[in-house]
């Protein structure tokens, strides 16, 4: 897909619990993780978006954040 970023697949969801307490919910009897950004640098979180909403709003957000935070 061509995404000039890595992505992370945590199916398990083991990145979630204890290490970041990522916020989840269940639906279908699955557990799924809430909808969140976060922005890491050299493996430190350095700006957690949470809650996402409205989450038309969350990419504007970031990139403000990217900018102003270089």
């Amino acid at each position: 897909m061509h995404i000039p970023f890595p992505l992370l697949n945590d199916c398990d969801l083991r990145l979630g619990e204890p290490e970041l307490s990522l916020p989840t919910f269940m639906v279908g009897g699955m557990t799924l993780y809430r909808r969140i950004t976060l922005i890491a640098e050299r493996s430190v979180v350095r700006r957690v978006f949470y809650p996402v909403f409205p989450p038309n709003e969350n990419a504007s957000d970031v990139v403000e954040w990217l900018k102003t935070n270089q």
